[in-house]
């Protein structure tokens, strides 16, 4: 007795419901793949929210002309932006490993992959504008006066990783399929 799931995909044209069935360890290898595509997509996400709120703080901390609930309330929705980045990353890690544990040549389906080598450079970058923000950050919740060297090495570093991300976004918007590779056989 095989063991098989029926996976709706909405309508066809025609109107009639679209179903392919799935061998339950593909099925579960799908899931799997799905959940870790999604998590590493939110780790960005988090990412880019917890720069942005970090704007205040190198506001307050170049200038300390802001209202004090400005630069605060940028601290706590950074932290918060950053302590989710850290949840979805810890998720995607154990999907990781949950597809990897399903390539045992039970499921013989293979996926396009959808992240491309642009996608690993912008999370890269990202990640690098969120450690750059994390000393300002520091400086601002230990109510400490920032060195301006350390200062205006930061605001060059932080402004070199945007100019990079504007340059990778219009690259990837030029060749979006450039680098798309294939999984391996057996690999989600």
């Amino acid at each position: 007795m095989k063991s098989d799931s029926v996976v709706e995909f909405g309508q066809t044209p025609a109107g009639a419901p679209q179903k392919v069935r799935i061998s339950t360890a593909a099925g579960i290898g799908l899931f799997a793949w799905l959940h870790l595509q999604y998590c590493r997509g939110r780790a960005i996400e988090s990412l880019t929210w917890a720069a942005a709120a970090s704007l205040p703080v190198w506001l307050q901390v170049s200038w300390g002309r802001l209202p004090e609930i400005l630069p605060r309330l940028g601290l706590a929705i950074e932290g918060v932006c950053l302590a989710r980045a850290i949840v979805f990353a810890m998720l995607a890690a154990r999907w990781q490993r949950r597809t990897l544990q399903l390539v045992d040549g039970s499921a013989s389906v293979v996926f396009m992959q959808v992240r491309r080598s642009w996608d690993e450079v912008r999370a890269a970058l990202w990640l690098g504008l969120g450690l750059a923000s994390l000393v300002p950050s520091f400086y601002l919740g230990f109510n400490r006066p920032m060195p301006p060297p350390l200062l205006t090495g930061l605001a060059v570093s932080a402004l070199s990783i945007l100019v990079l991300l504007c340059g990778v976004w219009a690259l990837s918007a030029l060749r979006p399929f450039e680098g798309t590779d294939e999984a391996p056989d057996g690999v989600l």
